[in-house]
């Protein structure tokens, strides 16, 4: 019989998260459905990378943005510019 303690122990302890970190290039996608890839009116190109968003230009053939959840490492499984302007970007997990 384990001991009152051995018990308290194995329960899962919530641990804070402090998230500083500023990403300069993403490496590969994360997509397991269609819904982690979304293109706006400006061209833009949105996919999940992980726990960042990146936003690719075509036109300057390069990232320009990485957008990630605030204290969160999570991995994004969709995201989704609004419609008609683009001007909004939705992502979840």
């Amino acid at each position: 019989m384990a001991s009152p303690n051995a018990a308290s122990m194995t329960r899962k302890r919530k641990v804070d998260v402090q998230l500083d970190f500023q990403v300069e290039k993403a490496i590969g996608i994360t997509s397991s459905n269609c819904n982690a890839l979304s293109c706006g009116l400006s061209g833009d190109l949105a996919y999940c990378a992980g726990c960042v968003v990146v936003i690719f230009s075509p036109k300057r053939k390069a990232q320009t943005q990485f957008l990630r959840a605030p204290n969160s490492l999570k991995a994004f499984s969709c995201v989704k510019h609004s419609t008609p302007q683009g001007r909004y970007l939705a992502a979840g997990e």
